[in-house]
């Protein structure tokens, strides 16, 4: 389209392309010097038009950059991060995934700096010094060594790294809670407009925004049953315990159970039932108790199998982006929401970056992980989570 000066309307800030604006330049050079001047790509004048048209186009973007920072729907980065501040939020940074470790051996041994692994070669840090008790274990609580969503499944971390005199065995009962990367810009965009519902009379949209706002909180689910029945269905999710009547069930995944439940607390109206299976007593300034409830997610392991036929231009590493895709889907699940097979075919061919496909995508399967293989969608009950690791991932690439 040809040159327009810049202009702002209701939709935001326009400006002309970097072709409109060297095309105005040309013509204003032919109108100046005539017709006839030579401006092939080749020629120095061109090659002056093109520098200027150059600046005038970043000269213009960094206005409509600065303009769309005005706003927390259009800003990025630093500027998005100065913006919900004023909503007293700011962008969670990478969380350490955490899991619960039983420790065997000689009564009494003290481990020093205790490091341990999984079976995908995850490190855990243990405690500075654990002491085994008088029956020769101790639990605790291992952190892992990189940030992000690491995963472990039950009995997978069983690798003693620091040998110690004393020290036997070590094993975990139940999976790891994982960790997070930075939060993105589209994650915080997201938290700002339920957080910015806090103060208003919506209340379980300010209980759920406060809850999202509390540090190392991963994720929240919140489900109200305002009838007098209890029911078992909320939003296409099911509780097979059932929702009360009157009631408010949330799933929350991180943060620390007293600040949850203070915060549930301080939010809900009198006589709302607080469903969950974590409960945890707490006190209002006259010292008075309350038991408030809510769930954490259950991670629940599922299995993957992808069937491709490679093409020219197959490789290694592009079977190794066909299974990051899949883990990076399934770690952005939440608790409650469904596997869907159209979604993991979509993340397998997303992985294909080049200009023509490398591979045939010709079968994709799901099932939770002690079951057979199929195509159903893999239905997740309201605080089930799928977990999916990279051994539980099986490509069969044909000949």
């Amino acid at each position: 389209m040809p040159y327009f000066a810049p202009f702002i309307d209701a939709t935001g800030l326009h400006i002309p392309t970097y072709q409109d604006i060297e095309d105005k330049l040309v013509a204003d050079a032919k109108r100046i010097f005539g017709s006839d001047i030579y401006l092939g790509p080749d020629s120095q004048d061109y090659q002056l038009i093109v520098e200027n048209a150059r600046a005038a186009y970043d000269t213009m973007l960094t206005a409509q950059y600065v303009y769309n920072n005005r706003s927390p729907v259009t800003a990025v980065q630093n500027a998005l991060e100065s913006i919900v501040a004023i909503n007293g939020i700011k962008k969670k940074g990478k969380t350490f995934s955490l899991v619960t470790l039983t420790l065997t051996g000689t009564p009494f041994t003290v481990i020093q700096n205790g490091i341990v692994a999984d079976s995908n070669s995850n490190l855990w840090d243990l405690p500075p010094a654990v002491t085994l008790d008088a029956g020769g274990t101790a639990n605790v609580t291992a952190t892992c060594r990189n940030p992000g969503p690491i995963t472990a499944l039950a009995g997978q971390v069983n690798i003693i790294m620091t040998p110690t005199q004393g020290w036997t065995s070590v094993t975990n009962a139940n999976a790891a809670s994982p960790g997070r990367e930075i939060e993105t810009d589209s994650e915080l965009r997201a938290r700002q407009k339920v957080t910015v519902a806090n103060p208003s009379q919506a209340l379980t949209t300010g209980i759920l925004g406060a809850v999202l706002n509390l540090s190392n909180v991963v994720s929240a689910q919140l489900y109200e049953n305002d009838s007098s029945s209890p029911v078992t269905v909320i939003k296409g999710v099911t509780n097979p315990d059932g929702y009360p009547a009157k009631s408010i069930t949330m799933v929350v995944d991180g943060g620390s159970d007293s600040e949850i439940a203070s915060t549930i607390a301080s939010r809900k109206t009198p006589g709302c039932f607080t469903n969950g299976l974590t409960s945890v007593t707490v006190y209002d300034r006259f010292g008075v108790p309350s038991v408030i409830r809510f769930s954490r997610p259950i991670n629940t392991a599922i299995k993957v199998q992808i069937d491709i036929t490679p093409m020219t231009g197959y490789s290694s590493e592009v079977g190794t982006a066909i299974k990051q895709a899949l883990l990076a889907y399934v770690g952005n699940l939440k608790a409650g929401q469904n596997v869907i097979r159209s979604e993991l075919w979509q993340a397998v061919l997303s992985a294909d970056k080049s200009d023509y496909p490398v591979f045939s995508l010709d079968n994709v399967q799901l099932a939770l992980a002690a079951n057979a293989l199929g195509t159903a969608n893999l239905v997740m009950q309201y605080n089930k989570k799928a977990t999916l690791d990279i051994g539980g991932i099986v490509l069969i690439e044909a000949v």
